[in-house]
């Protein structure tokens, strides 16, 4: 009889210790969770970020590529050269050197 009561006082103890360590395990793996949580949200922001940010770089370049273009017209060239510059334009065409 005294050995059993000391072995439901050693096993309510050991239970005792199992459910504490049971807490602090599910504490500490919430405390996980919500950490993973916050910093997903804060790397979903930063990828919205980053995507408006290349979709305005893709803009600007699309407008540069437009402005680019029309400065390379070569009906550009030929105005301002014939009006800045008083070029003419060739009647012949060019000599070929032997």
């Amino acid at each position: 009889m005294a050995f059993q009561k000391y072995t439901n006082i050693i096993t309510a103890k050991f239970n005792r210790w199992i459910a504490l360590g049971l807490i602090f395990f599910f504490a500490a793996m919430t405390t996980v969770y919500v950490y993973n949580v916050v910093k997903i949200n804060a790397l979903l922001i930063e990828i919205g970020s980053l995507e408006q940010q290349n979709n305005d770089l893709r803009f600007e370049n699309e407008v540069l590529n437009t402005q680019l273009n029309r400065l390379q017209s070569p009906d550009r060239i030929i105005k301002i050269a014939i009006e800045k510059f008083k070029m003419e334009k060739p009647t012949e065409p060019p000599k070929q050197l032997p």
